[in-house]
């Protein structure tokens, strides 16, 4: 179908070598899921397919994938770059397919007010479709998503119902700004034995948070200045939301201060810290219910270097505490919001006395 003016290009590049296993399996599931998604929701696009280095021994994509009669608003563009071409570039013999330039081939030969570059093997939420054609997008911006890496066996001739619904209940890992981290089947998070907290606390971390390091031998996440938690209490009495928190790497020890806010941007708790603290909230809590809170530091902390990740603390612990404290007012510590309650762990270092470190612990209740 020709088409001179589509709203999307979404380009992608491949040959068919069987590159990653399955390859023709993956490719004929997303090229038949793109083209009804853009009929269903009537999106004018075109999908450019870079044809890189082909096989002199296989035959070519177009022959070998499967096309409906009647593309709909989708036209398909093939652009093939032989393999003379290929063997100018340096490591050729090594490489048979360098994807991110074909990309960009397809990029300089897209006609669409708006390109997105791909991989074969992606389907498109309905979400996402909703957005692409909704009139939203503006130019000279761009755009991310989050991608759901989910099992192989997609049904290649199922519906795009079909296929949406399998990949709800067959995730592996969520590609996020923060980083790649395994999930559960189902989409729920899956927390490891080393990570920060564990899948039972009802606890998910959410955004601005980090996927788990190893820092010494205790796990560690780090966060950026304002980032998310979504709490959901277990039944029973859990105790304080217990975190354990430490300044990021940038900070240079300055003192930092550190809020709980709900979801109306109220301030329920505030402490100051420039050292590895270990802090307790009282949350509002229905056993069952969740509730959503953001870790908010300040001053706010800048990308540095070849790391983008705008790393203003890390949190070592994050669970539930039914300790003790006894009170103690600090002078300088400050607590704000209705009924709130703000407990601190604080844990020095003394040398070598007494085997190193000691903690000293207070309570701050206003």
């Amino acid at each position: 179908m020709a088409q001179s003016d589509p709203t999307l290009s979404v380009v992608v590049t491949s040959r068919n070598d069987d590159h990653g296993a399955t390859l023709l399996r993956r490719m004929q599931t997303f090229t038949n899921s793109f083209i009804e998604q853009c009929r269903r929701h009537q999106l004018a696009a075109e999908l450019i397919i870079v044809e890189w280095n082909p096989p002199a021994d296989r035959p070519r994509l177009a022959e070998v994938l499967h096309w409906p009669d009647d593309l709909g608003p989708c036209a398909v563009r093939i652009i093939e770059v032989p393999a003379d071409l290929h063997a100018t570039f340096d490591h050729a013999e090594a490489l048979p397919l360098f994807q991110m330039i074909g990309k960009n081939v397809g990029i300089r030969r897209s006609r669409g007010r708006f390109v997105l570059a791909t991989n074969i093997d992606i389907l498109f939420s309905d979400e996402l479709m909703r957005f692409l054609v909704s009139g939203r997008l503006e130019t000279d911006v761009m755009y991310r998503v989050d991608r759901m890496d989910v099992m192989t066996h997609v049904p290649v001739d199922g519906s795009v119902d079909e296929q949406l619904a399998y990949c709800r209940s067959h995730f592996l890992r969520r590609n996020a700004r923060e980083g790649t981290v395994l999930i559960n089947p189902d989409g729920t998070p899956h927390y490891g034995a080393n990570d920060i907290l564990s899948a039972e606390s009802g606890i998910v971390l959410e955004r601005n948070i980090f996927p788990p390091e190893m820092l010494g031998d205790e796990p560690i996440r780090w966060a950026g200045t304002d980032a998310g938690i979504l709490v959901t209490p277990p039944s029973g009495s859990p105790g304080r939301l217990t975190l354990e928190v430490t300044p990021g790497p940038r900070t240079e020890r300055q003192e930092m201060e550190l809020q709980l806010l709900d979801e109306a941007e109220t301030v329920l708790a505030r402490t100051r810290f420039r050292e590895r603290r270990r802090v307790m909230f009282d949350v509002p809590r229905v056993a069952g219910q969740a509730s959503r809170f953001s870790l908010r530091v300040t001053p706010a902390i800048d990308p540095v270097g070849l790391d983008p990740r705008p790393i203003a603390f890390g949190i070592r612990h994050c669970g539930w505490s039914t300790d003790v404290i006894p009170p103690r007012l600090e002078e300088g510590d400050d607590v704000s919001g209705p009924d709130a309650a703000f407990y601190v762990h604080l844990r020095c270092r003394f040398g070598r006395l007494h085997g190193g470190r000691q903690r000293l612990r207070r309570k701050i209740r206003r």
